[in-house]
């Protein structure tokens, strides 16, 4: 037996999400666009510099663990 949605249940569900879609949507729509244009640039810049400090301690402790390999019994 399928598993899978069938096309009237998955018309009966975009009837349910579209419009609970529509409302933080048109929230956004009415946002000034430079504001939409740098959010997701923050956004990735945030992320990045997470990315890189995670990276960066975890390639350290890597090398110290690596490093102390031959003193370790």
């Amino acid at each position: 037996m399928s598993t899978r949605p069938g096309p009237a249940s998955c018309a009966a569900r975009h009837a349910e999400v579209l419009p609970r879609a529509l409302e933080p949507a048109e929230g956004l729509a009415a946002r000034p666009p430079l504001l939409l244009r740098l959010t997701p640039l923050a956004q990735r810049r945030r992320l990045a510099r997470r990315l890189e400090e995670g990276t960066t301690l975890g390639l350290a402790l890597e090398g110290l663990t690596l490093a102390d390999k031959p003193y370790q019994h």
